[in-house]
């Protein structure tokens, strides 16, 4: 009897230490699996660096990478907090979206983690660049007299809007013009002044007009008028690239 009860607490102690085993294995495992360093951000790398001029009213798609410290990579562009430091020329939103308000430059950067991308430089360029030539006629109250004047017009638009170019006609007096401080807004709208020169006077007038882009087609028309005068004029030519 003796001897069964001592092999019976020899078996119930082997069982014990066996359990025992099994616990200190698997909390060690526990512990080695919760204090295995977690990979962390060491980079985000936004793009596209050179992305094309952006013209009005159109958008950029950009994306963030971000690079771990052991060496992987993974797609962050909707985790990131994406940001334009110039939001008169373009914004974007939280899925890297540019989207472009009026001409000029910013500057787009992506932050994760107290970690910011470099700067990508992007142009918002006028959706109205390029050149026509065209006509323009009125009339024009001259010491007394009434002309009726007109002849060609040439005009550019540049990347941020502005208008130069010049008028030239003839009749009766010799009339000639000078586009002084013409723009064109983002939604196509043409302001600015502009002069005649009669004999050796120089008249302002205003110039007011329409820009419209169909195509690689430009067109722009619109009315002059000032204090001896008014008439209307009208372009067509090619956008820029």
């Amino acid at each position: 009897m003796k001897r069964k009860l001592l092999r019976f607490i020899g078996y119930c102690l082997a069982i014990g230490f066996i359990f025992a085993l099994i616990m200190v294995t698997a909390s060690c495992s526990s512990k080695s699996a919760t204090t295995t360093p977690k990979a962390t951000l060491s980079s985000i790398a936004a793009a596209p660096v050179s992305p094309t001029n952006l013209k009005v009213g159109t958008t950029q798609q950009f994306t963030a990478t971000g690079t771990y410290s052991d060496g992987s990579t993974a797609d962050i562009t909707s985790k990131v907090t994406w940001a334009s430091d110039t939001i008169t020329a373009a914004t974007i939103a939280s899925s890297g979206l540019a989207t472009s308000v009026a001409p000029g430059n910013t500057n787009i950067t992506a932050t994760m983690s107290g970690m910011t991308s470099s700067a990508i430089s992007l142009r918002v360029v006028s959706a109205y660049q390029g050149s026509g030539t065209g006509v323009w006629s009125g009339q024009v109250t001259y010491n007394n007299k009434t002309y009726d004047v007109g002849g060609t017009i040439t005009a550019t638009i540049d990347a941020n809007g502005i208008v130069t170019g010049s008028m030239s006609g003839k009749s009766g007096d010799s009339v000639a013009t000078t586009m002084k401080s013409m723009k064109v807004d983002p939604n196509g709208n043409i302001t600015g002044t502009s002069s005649f020169v009669v004999d050796t006077t120089t008249y302002d007038f205003t110039f007011l007009g329409k820009v419209t882009v169909s195509g690689t087609t430009i067109s722009f028309s619109g009315t002059w008028s000032g204090q001896f005068g008014s008439g209307v004029f009208s372009l067509t030519g090619t956008t820029a690239n």
